[in-house]
């Protein structure tokens, strides 16, 4: 969500205040690499809005 709201604009700084985030934390979580885990998330959300779309918002 903050990389959305800075990509828009918005300062780090008062990103991660407003929503309670540390900002060495949030940057800490920037660096680390993307895990098995969260790369497969990504695959199968894809396949997700994939199939919505294919089924026009029936099934998803």
């Amino acid at each position: 969500m903050i990389d959305s709201l800075v990509a828009a604009g918005a300062p780090v700084d008062r990103c991660c205040r407003i929503l309670g985030v540390a900002r060495q934390n949030y940057y800490k979580a920037k660096r680390r690499p993307t895990t098995p885990t969260q790369l497969r998330r990504e695959w199968l959300t894809g396949l997700i809005r994939e199939v919505h779309v294919a089924s026009r918002g029936t099934y998803g």
